[in-house]
């Protein structure tokens, strides 16, 4: 942008960047929440040991299930 000073142009780019609301797919409580062997580009949320696509399936109340049940799945 003209006038405006490259050091708060970036600032202003990453607050607003999209990837500041990604993290990567939370899969179990395992080192990176299962989504990588490796260090990932993206910081896997630190709520992953809690909040994880494997404690959904073993629970039968979170939304998981809502949406299995309604596509028709058993």
């Amino acid at each position: 942008m003209e006038g405006v000073e490259e050091d708060a142009l970036l600032e202003t780019i990453l607050a607003n960047s999209r990837d500041n609301a990604r993290t990567p797919m939370q899969w179990d409580s395992s080192a990176n929440a299962a989504f990588t062997e490796t260090i990932p580009w993206l910081q896997v949320n630190p709520n992953y040991v809690d909040i994880n696509a494997a404690k959904a399936v073993a629970d039968p109340d979170p939304i998981y299930h809502h949406y299995k049940q309604l596509i028709g799945g058993k």
